[in-house]
């Protein structure tokens, strides 16, 4: 019995021993505003089964109970409350005090998810972003059944996303750029019917799946992106989308490191539930090196691969890392040039590479970047200021064209790029559509930093032409266009019309032959008019092709205006 007693005693001993050891674990703070100022009512749960707790008058916490591990503590005002939530992971290590944690004062985003029928949706989940894409926590952030939905959040600009619960066959919503200073009231944010697109991604060889291939997605008509909530393929190269109606453009990105060549559809036509099939991908090599400037490495710079006839290679993760460095899979056996645009506002021009023979792994050494100056300015057109003019920089000797980012102007016509200090000549082109006729600009001389003001002369006539998104065609076509046709002059215009496809060699294949056509002094919108296409080298299938309309004065034949759409001959 004297055993036992003994024995009895041990075990309450250690289990004494064990309760301190676990009552021992906690985690307390204060939580404060930016100001210092206590905050009472939030609670704080550590989740992995804790007991939460809520901050006092005084701002004070105690969560106990807990074990010497990671949590990923969640700061939670109540509903309605004016603070911004924040999750914190935290270490445990005993008794563990935090400090302050900060609140930021948090302002309503609310809206309605509603579907196309005007039904509301239950149940969605409403996720706010930064613009490095990081998400926000942010408690109660789910439609109720009204589909409303209210969330807290900091000042600052974010994306929105309204996300349907799984299963509803519905599109997710997405806001870019809404800037929270106080409360956003978002409306009614409709979520499209959506229908499944099922496939799989495979070697073009072998038919070995391709596992973790992002694919991204978007409105060929609008180019809006559309939210994908599972966007990367299984490891059996399995993917299953939920896809609007309408013509989408879809792209599919290996993961980095992946020897696979990226592949884009274009056009895909989503009217119902659609089987993809399989989507091949040709296995390539890795094209890497390094981009340097005046003080070292460039982070952030885009590369584009040029194929020998122009095309653009559809690389993916093709921004240098922190050290300069870059890795992109192209295909293999061919020459290739090294197009670098660094970040926009580095004070860096950009700079192409002389051909790169490819076979095999091949590094295309370090590319040296130089510094430049700033010529900034603002250009108008006869309807006010010009948005997404084009500002091209050659050389008035040789012809060269510097590579220069930020030579496009914004909304109020304004644009600031870096060249290098000499002489130039300017091109400014117009956007397709504008009023503006294009002007060059000869030997302008840049010593320092510049300002560079210019007004473009009216068109005596204006074209567009557009397609439905970039369709994808058999050879000979043929391919549907809409095109305006704007005489801005008093009279009958005598032109001639030139229609070709050009190739991205910049050759060009004509349509018809020239027609000499009499514009009449009025707007005429064409719409859903056919065009036969002539055949195109073997070597241009499977790239983006230009069908281009060109309007040269009948006397001298100076262009007039010029306008193109995108299409592919598969």
């Amino acid at each position: 019995m004297v055993s036992n007693f003994l024995r009895h005693c041990g075990l309450a001993a250690i289990a004494a021993l064990l309760l301190q050891s676990a009552t021992a674990q906690s985690l307390s703070g204060r939580l404060v505003s930016p100001g210092g100022t206590p905050i009472a009512g939030i609670q704080v749960d550590p989740g992995r089964g804790s007991n939460p707790a809520t901050s006092d008058t005084a701002g004070l916490f105690t969560v106990s109970g807990l074990t010497n591990r990671s949590y990923d503590v969640e700061y939670r005002p109540a509903f309605g409350q004016a603070w911004a939530g924040r999750l914190i992971v935290t270490n445990i290590s005993g008794a563990t005090n935090v400090g302050d944690v900060v609140l930021q004062p948090g302002f309503a985003v609310s809206g309605t998810a509603r579907t196309q029928a005007g039904a509301s949706v239950l149940g969605c989940n409403v996720n706010i972003y930064d613009n490095a894409g990081t998400k926000l926590f942010t408690p109660y952030d789910g439609t109720d059944v009204n589909g409303n939905f209210s969330v807290m959040v900091p000042a600052g600009t974010w994306r929105v996303r309204v996300v349907p619960p799984t299963g509803a066959m519905l599109v997710p919503w997405q806001r870019d750029a809404v800037v929270v200073q106080a409360p956003v009231a978002l409306g009614v944010t409709t979520l499209k019917t959506g229908y499944t697109v099922t496939g799989s991604v495979v070697d073009q060889t072998t038919s070995v799946p391709i596992g973790a291939v992002r694919i991204q997605a978007t409105d060929a008509i609008s180019l809006e992106p559309i939210v994908l909530p599972v966007d990367t393929t299984t490891t059996f190269g399995l993917f299953n989308l939920v896809l609007p109606f309408g013509l989408i453009h879809l792209e599919f990105d290996p993961p980095v490191g992946n020897t696979h060549v990226g592949r884009q559809l274009w056009d895909v036509v989503v009217i119902g539930p659609l089987a993809l099939g399989q989507v091949r991908l040709q296995n390539g090599v890795l094209l890497s090196g390094t981009v340097n400037g005046p003080i070292g490495a460039v982070a952030g710079a885009d590369i584009d691969v040029l194929a020998q006839d122009g095309t653009k290679i559809h690389t993916q993760h093709d921004f240098t890392a922190a050290t300069g460095a870059f890795s992109v899979a192209v295909p293999n056996s061919a020459q290739y040039r090294v197009r670098v645009e660094p970040p926009l506002g580095s004070g860096l021009l950009g700079a192409i590479t002389a051909p790169i023979a490819v076979a095999g792994a091949t590094t295309a050494g370090t590319i040296t970047l130089t510094g430049g100056v700033t010529i900034s300015g603002t250009i108008n057109g006869p309807a006010g200021p010009e948005a997404n003019a084009n500002l091209n920089f050659y050389h008035p000797t040789t012809g060269a064209e510097l590579i220069t980012v930020g030579d496009h102007t914004n909304a109020n016509g304004v644009f600031s790029t870096t060249v290098p200090i000499g002489t130039w000549n300017v091109l400014i082109d117009p956007a397709e559509g504008s009023f503006g006729a294009p002007l060059t600009v000869n030997n302008v001389a840049i010593a320092g930093a510049t300002t560079f003001h210019r007004t473009l002369a009216a068109k005596q006539l204006r074209l567009t032409v557009s397609s439905y998104g970039i369709p994808t065609l058999p050879q000979g076509g043929p391919l549907p266009i809409d095109t305006t046709i704007h005489n801005l002059t008093t009279g009958a215009l005598p032109t001639l019309i030139d229609i070709v496809v050009q190739l991205p060699s910049s050759a060009e294949i004509p349509v018809f032959p020239t027609i000499p056509l009499d514009v009449p002094p009025v707007q005429l919108p064409l719409s859903g008019i056919l065009f036969p296409l002539p055949v195109v080298p073997a070597t241009a299938t499977g790239k983006p092709l230009k069908f281009l309309v060109r309007f040269r004065a009948a006397g001298n034949g100076a262009i007039l205006d010029s306008a193109s759409t995108e299409f592919v001959i598969q």
